[in-house]
Parts: structure tokens; sequence; C-alpha cells
């Protein structure tokens, strides 16, 4: 694949500002906090509390909570590699690793870089690097709470010279979805993969709506779940200008797309969304970009939006639905950063990182909001009350 990683969907806005001109450089992020447990602004009652990582020198990459149980996927070190490595638990205090079982090389040393529950299937994508050329290789993992096996896919359907990316994971009614790019029958543009069982995967590259149309280029960032479907969030890009879009789709097959407002070329990155609508979060494409939001209806009509802040080159991976405000993950400059913002979009504020890092998750479990920051060698783990 040319670009496949759980930054894929910083690949994306990087193709989209260089096909649109945009210079996307780099400016000096804000220091870090230096207070491990700063106080977060007063929607959050208490600050972040560190608690033990699942395994010595585990990397945390992604987290979904299932019910009253959190599923943690990334890997843990063996010798001078990693291992794809996922862990349950439901007390935030006690973790249990599921067995693994690796049927190709490449397997053996992935690391889990998105993970789903598929009403009671854990859907997994491990991802390790090797060949002639060192790029990603895809490795594709199903089972449940206890157990994930590998079944291994055609090279051609995640790779091969039509690959660009992947970029996130959701599932809805019983099926996994994996959002992403390919070069389709028009050039480069959004794409899905679908499964019901975790063991065979469909690409969808050449949905009307979706997939680029003649004179167009579309770009899936993200993916999630509402409950008659999927959500994706994304850009188009025409006659130079690139705009933030969404999709909606009951099954992952037949999509709608909605276009959010914005004043400048902008994309859409990630959105959480609950029965009332969906909150996505992108930003604005220049050299020192700001954050945007827009509040979308059950229907995919735009509600409402707002400028959040901006400041060199931002990265937005996650969107975190807490009772009525949203944590937005991402990052400054390849710098870890959290945000707050209501999930109508108002009242924006910045969240102190508990810990510096590259790469920051997060999920909700009951009343806590649970954070992992990753560095080069493992995850902390970090939990604050939601109320």
């Amino acid at each position: 694949m040319r670009s496949t990683s759980r930054r894929g969907r910083a690949a994306l806005i990087a193709a989209v500002c260089l096909l649109a001109l945009t210079a996307c450089t780099n400016v000096s992020p804000p220091p870090p906090s230096t207070n491990p447990t700063a106080v977060a602004p007063t929607h959050m009652s208490a600050g972040w509390t560190e608690i033990a990582a699942p395994a010595p020198g585990a990397r945390v990459l992604t987290m979904v909570a299932t019910g009253r149980t959190l599923l943690a996927f990334g890997s843990v070190p063996t010798g001078a590699a990693r291992a794809p490595a996922a862990w349950t638990t439901t007390d935030l205090g006690t973790w249990t690793r599921l067995e693994t079982h690796a049927v190709t090389a490449y397997g053996e040393v992935a690391q889990f870089i998105m993970g789903a529950d598929a009403d009671g299937r854990v859907v997994a994508f491990g991802q390790a690097y090797g060949g002639a050329h060192s790029n990603p290789r895809p490795t594709t993992w199903a089972g449940d709470l206890h157990r994930l096996d590998e079944h291994e896919q055609p090279y051609t359907l995640f790779g091969g010279e039509d690959a660009i990316g992947v970029t996130a994971m959701a599932s809805s009614g019983g099926i996994a979805l994996i959002s992403g790019a390919w070069d389709g029958p028009h050039g480069y543009g959004a794409a899905v993969w679908l499964t019901k069982d975790g063991v065979r995967w469909t690409r969808i590259a050449d949905a009307p709506g979706l997939s680029s149309a003649p004179g167009e280029q579309t770009f899936a960032n993200s993916a999630s779940w509402v409950a008659d479907g999927f959500v994706l969030a994304g850009s188009v890009m025409s006659a130079g200008t690139t705009k933030p879009l969404v999709w909606r789709s009951p099954d992952g097959i037949h999509w709608t797309r909605s276009a959010l407002s914005s004043p400048t070329d902008a994309a859409a990155l990630a959105s959480a969304c609950g029965t009332a609508g969906c909150t996505t979060v992108g930003a604005t494409l220049a050299a020192s970009q700001q954050l945007r939001c827009w509040r979308t209806d059950t229907a995919g009509t735009q509600t409402a939006q707002s400028s959040g802040p901006g400041h060199g080159l931002i990265d937005v991976t996650q969107v975190v639905l807490f009772g009525d405000r949203a944590l937005v993950v991402g990052s400054i400059d390849h710098v870890a950063t959290l945000w707050s913002v209501g999930a109508d979009c108002s009242g924006w504020s910045a969240i102190p990182t508990p810990a510096r890092s590259e790469d920051a998750a997060a999920a909700v479990l009951g009343g806590h909001l649970i954070l992992a920051t990753t560095g080069p060698d493992a995850s902390r783990l970090w939990t604050a009350p939601t109320g």
C-alpha cells in the first residue's frame, strides 16, 4: 500500500494540500503542560489520573467501549520486534489479554491499529512493515472477547498498485467497516471495506456519491457508527477548492453525501454521533490551520458550526462524545493535543494533556474518560471523570 497507517488520514490531508497547492507548513507547537495532573476545564470535575497499562511496554493505539467492557488494541514488545495484542477490562484496574493466533509472518509482528466490536464479533486490523520497500503490510483478524485469529486476505484487497490508504474502523448492525482511499475508475477517491464476519472482506471503491466522480477527488478521513448505519467524514476537491463533507449509509454500500459549510478550503476529519445527530470536527487547509466544528442532525443536515483554535499543522484523529460535550483528540505539529467543544459546536476550550506524546487515543467507559498517550516505546494510560 502506498500510505497506510493509524495516521492514514494525515496522509490524505497532505495529499489534499498538495493537490490544492496549499502550503501546509509547520509552526512551533505550544509548550506541553508541566503538570501531569492538570485540571481540565470545569465540565471535567477532576484532572487526569494515571492508571496501570495492560502490560509492560504495551502500546495502546485504539480503544473501543462495548457495554461495560473496554477493548484496547495495540502491541507488546517481543525481542527486537513487537507482537499484536488486545486486552479487555471492566474496572480499569485488571486487564485480560486476548489470545492471538497469527498465520502469516507479518501477522506475528503486526500492531493492531484499528478495532471494533460488531455485535459481539471482535474485528481488528493489524499492520507491519516489511518487504523490499518496507511498505505497511495489512493483516486482518476476527474473534471474540477471548481470542483473535488472523485471516489472510488477497494482497490486492488492501494493497497493490491501486492502494492509497486506510484511515479508521467502525461497526454498526453487525457490519464492520474500514474507511480509506483507493485509485478508482476516476482517480484517487474515497473507498470502504466491509465484513460481516471479519473473515471475508469486500472493497467498495466505486460507490456513487462516495468515490470520485469525473472532475473531483473525494477523501474519507474517518468512520463512525450510528444506530442505522455509518457516517464518514472527509472532503471533496473540485475546481481547485477543497470542501468538507460527511456521508451517511445504512449498509456501507449505498451512500448519501452532505456538504458542510466553510468559507475557506477545509476537510472534515472525525465525527462522533448520538441519537440526536453527529458532531464533526475538521480543520482549514492553510499554512496555519484552524479547527472547525459542524453539527448535523440525523438526516445529515447541518444545524450548527463554529471555528475553533488555530495554530500550526493540525490533525484530528478522534471525536468522543460524553454528555453534552465532545473530547477532540488530535495533534499540532505532530504533538498530541486535546480540546473540548460542545456537542452543538459551542464553547471551545483546550484540555492539557497529562504527558507529552506523538499519539493519543480516547474512549468513554461508564463515567470516565480513558486516554492513552503513546511514545516511541510504550503507552501511558490515564482516566478522568466525565462529570
